[in-house]
């Protein structure tokens, strides 16, 4: 569900910064694995009414450092939201000291054959995958103005890159001549294509599958300024009549054989709408991504290390130019 009202709302914001601890997690993860931190908040849900035979577990839970539930609610309305969590905040306060000063117990016991592995920022390479609804006037690009409605804002997610995979391509490109051309790495393309160029924009996109793919090619020329990447992609599935046409364009710099910068860019037309992806615009649309490598470990933040949103069939992801 697109919550985008609520969490670009001024006042939830303020509230949520001063006044909670904010934690979000992927009810798909939580309600199947069994490591203890995804038991324990199937018992918290549970007490909100959801999770009943498995089903959906999203929502909105205020819950006090004792793991009480003070406030749930699932919706995309503000003023609902606020209601619910002011009628929250009421129990909070009438709670004993002792009770809002518990400590939390580590959560231990990572499933790591259902969550996915931790992305280690020193040596893998993360990069910023925003995606967002453009519209054209007169020849010029701007941004959508959806007038209030789902859409408008851009998205992020995050596309990740192995340390060994940067490895076999960094002794690919390191003999390139100037203006010397080669095929970028049809693994990684792949991964783009099928995984990120997925519109989001008003919800949980569908990923592309591999018959999907048309064309999906990516080159990678050597010049005075770096590695210039471009190519083409053509997504189509007739089934749901969705279809992307795009083409992308990138600058990658080094520095010791790693990436000083490096930031893609994918424009073209899109069309159609997944299940949880209702109330497309009419016809084929401009959408737009960019990609911007994170260089700096250092400045990696958790909401940065979130996983990619494909990321629930792990080996499709890794593996993408095979499944």
């Amino acid at each position: 569900m697109n919550r985008e009202f609520i969490f670009s709302n001024p006042k939830t914001i303020k509230w949520l910064q001063q006044d909670c601890i904010s934690v979000v997690g992927d009810d798909w993860y939580r309600r199947r694995a069994k490591d203890d931190a995804s038991v324990w908040f199937r018992s918290l849900a549970k007490k909100a009414g959801r999770g009943k035979n498995g089903t959906t577990q999203q929502g909105c839970y205020l819950v006090s450092a004792n793991g009480d539930l003070l406030a749930f609610i699932n919706t995309n309305s503000f003023e609902h939201f606020t209601s619910r969590m002011q009628n929250g905040m009421k129990k909070w306060n009438q709670l004993p000291a002792d009770q809002k000063k518990a400590v939390i117990p580590a959560a231990k016991n990572h499933d790591y054959k259902l969550n996915v592995p931790p992305i280690d920022p020193s040596r893998d390479k993360v990069f910023e995958v925003q995606s967002r609804a453009l519209t054209q006037n007169a020849g010029k690009l701007s941004r959508w103005n959806s007038q209030g409605k789902v859409g408008g804002l851009s998205t992020l997610g995050h596309l990740w890159i192995k340390q060994q995979e940067w490895d076999s391509f960094i002794k690919q490109i390191n003999g390139l001549e100037l203006n010397q051309k080669i095929v970028f790495p049809n693994r990684i393309t792949h991964r783009i294509a099928r995984f990120h160029l997925v519109d989001n924009t008003r919800g949980e996109g569908p990923a592309w599958r591999m018959k999907d793919i048309k064309t999906a090619v990516l080159f990678v020329t050597r010049t005075s300024k770096g590695y210039q990447i471009q190519g083409d992609f053509h997504l189509e599935n007739t089934t749901d009549k969705r279809s992307y046409m795009a083409n992308l364009t990138g600058l990658l710099t080094l520095a010791n054989k790693q990436p000083k910068s490096w930031t893609m860019t994918v424009y073209g037309k899109h069309q159609g709408e997944g299940r949880f992806t209702r109330n497309a615009r009419p016809g084929a649309q401009p959408l737009a991504f960019t990609f911007e490598y994170l260089a700096k470990p250092e400045d990696i933040r958790p909401v940065d290390l979130v996983p990619p949103q494909h990321m629930r069939w792990q080996r499709g992801y890794w593996e993408a130019e095979k499944h």
